[in-house]
């Protein structure tokens, strides 16, 4: 059976995006979907940026070295050509498919959701505390220990925004099917699970889909290289 479009999140620093592991990932989703949406993490990179700035002038400065060299999505595209390219080479049927960045979906759709999501942070304490886990979690595994309150503040306005994006995208555009490789963001998928007492659609005012919002993650071991659906 053939669905409707899907999710692929591209993270910009994991190393499990390589291009074996991601074919390997790929070919059994290319006859279940019609079209494919790549999302590369670009623009919220900011954040791990300007972790250990101390002053304006080196503020403005790698503000404006990040927006000139910004080149995430210009990689990512020649990347996953390349990638689709090889497929076809397999004779696979490939799929519609395009790449976008965070800016793609900056609008008044977003800034609905993202304002929705800043409140329920400081409205519901079962989500805010959740966030704070996920960025201490994060900030501890890359062993960012100097500023420690600060690497952490810096790792929640990540992820507010990450999840903003995500809900901008699958919700208003109706995408039902997420296919993650790596570590899944446990508030987003609790959110999307109702586990927060609230449907996901409520906070951009839309009635309840009848349809799921499913998430897959991809298990590469030794001993078994498929998808799993997150329950």
């Amino acid at each position: 059976m053939i669905y409707d479009k899907c999710l692929v999140p591209i993270s910009v620093g994991s190393d499990l995006f390589r291009t074996n592991i991601f074919l390997q990932a790929l070919r059994p989703l290319l006859s279940r979907h019609s079209c494919f949406i790549f999302l590369v993490a670009d623009e919220i990179q900011i954040y791990n940026k300007i972790s250990r700035i101390n002053s304006a002038a080196e503020f403005v400065k790698t503000l404006n070295s990040f927006r000139s060299k910004n080149q995430y999505i210009e990689e990512r595209q020649v990347w996953i050509d390349r990638v689709f390219s090889g497929l076809k080479q397999e004779d696979y049927k490939v799929p519609e498919w395009s790449v976008f960045g965070i800016d793609n979906f900056i609008d008044k759709e977003f800034y609905h959701v993202y304002k929705s999501v800043l409140l329920m942070y400081e409205s519901v304490s079962a989500f805010k505390y959740d966030i704070i886990e996920a960025a201490r979690l994060h900030v501890e595994k890359y062993n960012n220990i100097q500023d420690h309150e600060r690497q952490v503040n810096l790792a929640i306005y990540y992820l507010l925004e990450e999840i903003a994006v995500n809900i901008r995208l699958r919700v208003c555009e109706k995408i039902f099917y997420e296919y993650y490789i790596g570590e899944n963001l446990l508030p987003l998928i609790k959110l999307y699970h109702g586990l927060y007492d609230l449907k996901v659609e409520e906070l951009i005012g839309y009635f309840p889909s009848s349809k799921p919002f499913l998430f897959y993650h991809y298990i590469n071991s030794p001993d078994s290289q498929q998808w799993k659906l997150i329950d």
